[in-house]
């Protein structure tokens, strides 16, 4: 008898369904003809989480964010030590006015390198944590022409030797001139010629290029103890690891023979050709590293994009 009370129930069930109309039916059911309901075949659209969480790849957003960061706070700091040195040095009013030289201040190459990557890094930082793809564009033009330069610049100083080498020269003969006038130049060349032992471009007969140590071959040069000498940078001894430095030892040494006050004979030129050739393993993994570093920005900065128009381009869609 059960089995059939359980008919009976489902006849009813169906009978009560058509005596109260389509209205009274459950809203996601319909019902088959001389059937019971069944399940609605035209559902509503229901988004799932998957679709409506964002796809931007966490990984290289703050990958990106992070790697800018360092080199946010790394040009910051350059800049800075760039302009403290460049206004400390005689003054921002006389610096403004000797415009002329800037070039060869050490100090203003320091602040034009802080500067281009303080604004690079600030780039990607805005541009990633903001998902900005303008300055994400921005940011991997500007890393993909610096790369493309270095490459450029690379190729053609290998390919221009000569033309480079007399041109270093030429550059070492000006700030051999502006000696006493920058006393951050100063140190730069008196470190140069005491770590590779050397003295001036091509020979230390470059110092006659020079006001103080020059040759006039006149009385001036027995009053003045500068006159026909070299700085103590080019004496023999005088490296860092030197306990005292005689800083009058150059002092007259080309009156007569070199060798005779001690002095280095060869030029800073022929020495720095020797010194990347004898370390040309070590500056070539250095200029590869920086050379990833860039292409890693590139590369992620452009993922990041990718992933920033495809969920755009879903969003769209969508709504």
């Amino acid at each position: 008898m059960a089995p059939q009370r359980r008919s009976t129930t489902r006849q009813q069930l169906d009978f009560d369904y058509a005596a109260q109309g389509p209205s009274r039916i459950p809203r996601g059911h319909g019902r088959a003809p001389n059937g019971p309901p069944q399940p609605s075949s035209r559902r509503t659209p229901r988004r799932s989480r998957r679709e409506s969480e964002t796809e931007v790849g966490c990984c290289m957003k703050y990958s990106l964010f992070g790697f800018n960061v360092l080199f946010w706070l790394l040009g910051g700091l350059i800049l800075f030590i760039g302009l403290y040195a460049f206004i400390e040095k005689r003054g921002l009013i006389q610096d403004l006015e000797n415009v002329s030289s800037v070039h060869f201040d050490p100090s203003f190459a320091l602040i034009v390198l802080g500067f281009v990557v303080f604004i690079v890094a600030f780039l990607g930082c805005v541009g990633s944590l903001r998902e900005n793809n303008c300055f994400l564009l921005l940011f991997s033009t500007i890393l993909l022409i610096v790369l493309l330069a270095e490459i450029t610049c690379g190729v053609l100083a290998y390919a221009y030797r000569d033309w480079v080498k007399d041109n270093t020269n030429k550059l070492i003969v000006q700030n051999i001139k502006e000696y006493r006038e920058d006393p951050d130049l100063q140190d730069i060349i008196d470190g140069i010629q005491s770590e590779l032992e050397c003295c001036g471009g091509e020979s230390a007969n470059d110092w006659d290029n020079n006001i103080y140590f020059n040759c006039t071959g006149t009385e001036r040069d027995q009053l003045i103890p500068e006159a026909c000498g070299v700085p103590f940078s080019c004496c023999k001894g005088s490296g860092s690891s030197a306990d005292v430095i005689n800083t009058q030892c150059g002092f007259g040494a080309r009156k007569t023979s070199l060798l005779s006050f001690n002095v280095h004979s060869k030029g800073c030129v022929n020495k720095m050709e020797t010194w990347i050739r004898d370390n040309l393993v070590p500056i070539a993994g250095v200029v590869l590293f920086v050379l990833l570093i860039q292409v890693f920005g590139i590369f992620i900065s452009l993922t990041l994009r990718a992933d920033i128009n495809r969920q755009r381009s879903k969003w769209l869609a969508q709504y």
